[in-house]
């Protein structure tokens, strides 16, 4: 989630009006193998928020910009380039035959945290924009959470 929206603001620093929108939801993979085992991220399962969500960017004509789902699929062996990220067209595609990708939003998820956060994401975004280290400590509270009446027992 922090490098999704570490991505909107740089974006919206360099690229004014480029019209990329964090959204939250799940982020469900189904290898197309036919052996390895589908790898869910959606918090209606019941381990909820904590087993596991997923945050992207999306225009509202549907370009995707993933820039942490290679990261994630390489540490459990997927072959994808980890030092990139994924745009595509769509939110249901198959993924250079490897697997099928289905993002879906979840309106009733929300991100908290930013206030208490904003120290050390500038830090981040100053790091990311001028390429000189900072090793200041700091922490990132960004969360979800499910907005009241809006969880998996509310029907989504």
């Amino acid at each position: 989630m922090q490098s999704s929206f570490l991505a909107e603001r740089i974006l919206t620093k360099v690229l004014p009006g480029h019209g990329f929108t964090m959204r939250l939801g799940s982020l469900r993979m189904t290898p197309l193998d036919g052996v390895n085992a589908p790898i869910l991220y959606d918090p209606r399962e019941p381990g909820g928020i904590a087993d596991g969500y997923h945050a992207w960017l999306e225009r509202e004509d549907g370009e995707l910009l993933d820039p942490s789902i290679f990261q994630t699929l390489a540490m459990r062996g997927v072959p994808v380039p980890e030092d990139g990220y994924l745009t595509w067209r769509e939110r249901d595609f198959e993924l250079d035959g490897l697997a099928r990708m289905l993002y879906e939003e979840l309106p009733g998820l929300e991100l908290f945290g930013i206030e208490e956060s904003e120290p050390h994401l500038a830090r981040m975004m100053k790091i990311a924009m001028t390429g000189i280290p900072d090793r200041t400590p700091g922490t990132v509270h960004l969360d979800l959470r499910w907005r009241p009446g809006h969880g998996p027992s509310a029907g989504g």
